[in-house]
């Protein structure tokens, strides 16, 4: 009762009150069965949704994307052999390589949420004091590319692109790749607007292309949310997000 209550929640959640409405449910879910590998996912997306999308402030996102690695984590921890090696010690970037197919969507949102934890809520000279957490972040990224580059409507190229054009030169950075990793991650997930929001963010601003972010974005804000093949949280919410970072255009070029 508490799973489908949660996923018909989960189908309307197109606000910051109702995510958060929406991890109180899994949560509630979680205390109930700890090692439900499906929910720890779902907590792990969420709450990096939350941060993500939603947060406003730096302790708001650092909060919620602190959350969405734990669980995430946790999520991992439900395989036997990386419960095993996390229990000798060994950190997430060196239990990855025992995990499977299964473990795909934690592995993601772990990703993406160490990711953005790194680039929102560190300043410049945190950064270059943390400058080994995105290798420590590659290690998972490969793995994820390892057992299926394009998983998730494209969503591994797109992490590979953005990595790509947030990273500066010396920690691995380069537009060229970046732009054949969106490539990629549009022509097969056309409808997944992470893909072409991210690619506005980060390689159209690097590049100062200001034509194509103008056009990615409205892309997004024209997009049917009800008819594409897309999760209607994020679809939401990345409307709400492009729709932000349109409005900064003249900041931005």
């Amino acid at each position: 009762v508490l799973l489908a209550s949660a996923a018909s929640m989960e189908a309307s959640a197109d606000s910051a009150e109702k995510i958060k409405n929406l991890i109180a449910a899994y949560e509630k879910i979680i205390t109930i069965e700890p090692g439900n590998y499906m929910v720890l996912c779902k907590l792990g997306e969420f709450t990096h949704l939350y941060a993500y999308i939603y947060a406003t402030n730096k302790n708001d996102k650092a909060e919620y994307h602190l959350k969405a690695i734990k669980y995430c984590e946790r999520a991992m921890y439900t395989n036997p052999k990386f419960k095993e090696l996390a229990d000798r010690g060994k950190p997430t970037w060196e239990c990855v390589d025992v995990l499977t197919a299964k473990e795909m969507t934690a592995m993601y949102f772990w990703y993406v949420a160490i990711g953005q934890y790194w680039t929102e809520c560190f300043n410049p000279i945190s950064h270059l004091l943390n400058f080994y957490w995105p290798a420590r972040a590659n290690k998972v990224l490969k793995k994820l590319t390892a057992l299926d580059p394009d998983w998730g409507h494209g969503r591994i190229h797109m992490a590979w692109g953005s990595a790509y054009s947030i990273l500066p030169g010396f920690l691995g950075g380069d537009t060229k790749k970046s732009a054949e990793e969106y490539t990629k991650a549009i022509k097969i997930g056309p409808d997944s607007l992470v893909n072409y929001y991210t690619r506005a963010k980060y390689l159209h601003v690097k590049n100062g292309n200001r034509e194509a972010f103008k056009k990615d974005l409205e892309y997004i804000l024209s997009a049917d949310i009800k008819k594409i093949d897309y999760d209607y949280p994020w679809s939401v919410g990345f409307q709400f997000k492009a729709k932000e970072l349109l409005g900064d255009i003249n900041k931005l070029f």
